[in-house]
C-alpha cells in the first residue's frame, strides 16, 4: 500500500512535534488552505467580462435600486455584451443580487463617487457619471466600442 503524503505529514505531526506546536503548525496550514478564499479584485475578470459599478458609499438609496431595477430586466442585453454588475454600499461590493461578493473594489476608484462607472473588458473606465443612466444609453456606448465591434462580427461570422 502506498503512503500518501498527507498521510506522512499527520504521522510526522503526531508523532514528531509536541502538542503546542502541533497546533501552531496545524493554525499556519488551515490558514494557507483558507488564503484562496480572501477577496479577489475585479481585475481578475478583465478581458472576460465588462463591469458596472453601481456606486452608493451612503448605502442604500433610491437612485441606485432604481438604475439595479432598470438592468435586472435586460438580462439577455447583459449577457450578450459580457457586462456583469456590482453595487458599492460603501464598505463592501454586492453582487446584483445585493449579496456580497467574492470581489473587492479596485484600489483606483474613488470610493466616494456616487453613480455609475463602466468599466471596458481592458479595465479601463469608459465611463463615470451620476445617476440615472438609461440602459439603452449603456448598450449604446459598449457597443460602439472596438473590443465589441469585434465581437459582433465573430458572432455574425458563426
Amino acid at each position: 500500500m502506498e503512503t500518501t503524503w498527507k498521510q506522512v505529514v499527520l504521522l510526522f505531526l503526531t508523532q514528531t512535534l509536541p502538542m503546542p506546536k502541533r497546533l501552531v503548525v496545524f493554525i499556519s496550514l488551515t490558514l494557507l488552505c483558507l488564503a484562496p478564499l480572501r477577496a479577489q479584485s475585479l481585475s481578475s475578470l478583465k478581458w472576460k467580462n465588462r463591469i458596472l459599478l453601481l456606486m452608493d458609499p451612503e448605502g442604500e438609496t433610491d437612485n441606485r435600486n432604481k438604475q439595479l431595477l432598470a438592468l435586472q430586466k435586460l438580462d439577455s442585453a447583459l449577457k450578450e455584451r459580457d457586462l456583469l454588475i456590482f453595487c458599492y454600499d460603501g464598505s463592501t461590493l454586492l453582487s446584483r443580487n445585493l449579496e456580497p461578493s467574492p470581489y473587492h473594489l479596485p484600489e483606483q476608484l474613488d470610493r466616494n463617487f456616487q453613480g455609475v462607472i463602466l468599466l471596458g473588458k481592458d479595465g479601463g473606465v469608459k465611463l463615470k457619471t451620476a445617476y440615472p443612466v438609461e440602459p439603452q444609453f449603456l448598450f449604446s456606448l459598449i457597443d460602439g466600442m472596438p473590443m465589441r465591434k469585434a465581437e459582433i462580427r465573430r458572432s455574425k461570422k458563426h
